[in-house]
Order: C-alpha cells, then structure tokens, then sequence
C-alpha cells in the first residue's frame, strides 16, 4: 500500500495577518506603552517639584548647569537687569530666592528661568525693549515661574524625555544627545563681542 501524507488546509508557518498591519499594531503599541509612561512620570515629577527645597535646588542647578557667574564684560546690561529683579522682589510678591540676572548677548528675543534663581536675558530683547516697564513686565513673568515651579517642572518633564530616549535609542544615539543638551545646556555661553546698552526708557 502506498501512503499518501495528507495535506495541510492552511500553512502553519505564514501568518494569515498582513505583516504590515502587524508592524503598526506593534508599532502603535510601543507608541501608546511610551506615551502612558510619559504622562505618568510627568505627573509625578509635578508632585514631587513643589516639595524640594531651594537649597536643593541650588545644588540641582550646580550640576546640571554649572559655571554659573555674572560676566563682567557686561557688567552695566546686568547691574541694570539686578536692579529690576531686586525692586521687583522687593515690593512684590517676596519669593523664597536670591535672584541673579545673566545677560546672554544671543540674539534671541526670549528670557529664560533657570533652577537656583538664575534669569537669562538675551541680547535682542533687551536691545528692542522701548521701556524700562517692558523690561520689567518679562522679569516680572519670569519670575512668577518660580512662584509655580515651572522651571522644575519643564526640566524634569525633559529629563523624563531623555531617560526615555537612552532607553528606547540607547545613549549614544543622536536623539539622545540632542535632548540632553536641550536640558541641560540651552546654549547659555555668552558670546565674546559686547553690544551696546540700550538705554531708552
């Protein structure tokens, strides 16, 4: 008798399921598995941020950012800036930091808060800015997000980011390097030329 092996209605070893569809299943899987853990690390960065001391803080800032100093080639652009965060803080809102105002010659029109209370002005603003009320409207703003933690919490929410990152890329992918000197640095070298002050009020 001769046997004849019985055949098989379906291939066992091919997926019936578009390996296409496979991969954006698997794909959006990671995607939302990635975004969850975001969200949830965010949230408890913002839990936490409200409770560290500003001494911690301080010794925060002095690791992540550190060669922290006023530059005295432009002494005259930041005694003018100090002196608008010292009234400010003096008769306002008292805030629990002693602020130091940096000037970055950059030509950015932006104003950043830094952990430790360190404010960064840059060049092009202060440059356009047609009053000195300009000027102290953005002090004013950047230092209310002390009152909130917002600085903490941009950075945590960042470092969040990048732990994600190394993990996901590895720490020598480009990505991650990209986001770490996005925290960690934010290009805050001042440049060696010395503009001119803009004293019109």
């Amino acid at each position: 008798m001769k046997y004849t092996p019985r055949q098989t209605k379906t291939n066992v070893n091919v997926t019936p399921t578009s390996p296409v569809k496979e991969f954006f299943v698997l794909t959006g899987g990671l995607l939302a598995i990635v975004v969850a853990i975001y969200f949830v690390m965010g949230l408890a960065v913002n839990l936490l941020v409200p409770h560290l001391s500003v001494e911690f803080e301080k010794k925060l800032a002095g690791l992540l950012m550190p060669g922290f100093g006023q530059d005295a080639r432009f002494k005259q652009q930041e005694d003018y800036l100090q002196s608008l965060a010292d009234q400010l803080q003096n008769h306002c809102a008292k805030l629990p930091y002693d602020f130091t105002v940096h000037y970055n010659p950059t030509p950015q029109f932006n104003a950043v808060a830094l952990p430790g209370g360190h404010i960064i002005f840059f060049g092009k603003l202060f440059e356009t800015a047609e009053s000195e009320n300009e000027l102290a409207f953005v002090m004013a703003h950047e230092m209310g997000h002390y009152a909130n933690c917002d600085h903490l919490k941009a950075m945590g929410r960042g470092l969040v980011l990048v732990a994600i990152s190394t993990t996901l890329f590895g720490a020598d992918s480009g990505l991650g390097r990209l986001l770490g000197n996005g925290v960690t640095n934010q290009d805050l070298t001042p440049n060696p030329a010395k503009p001119e002050m803009n004293n019109e009020d």
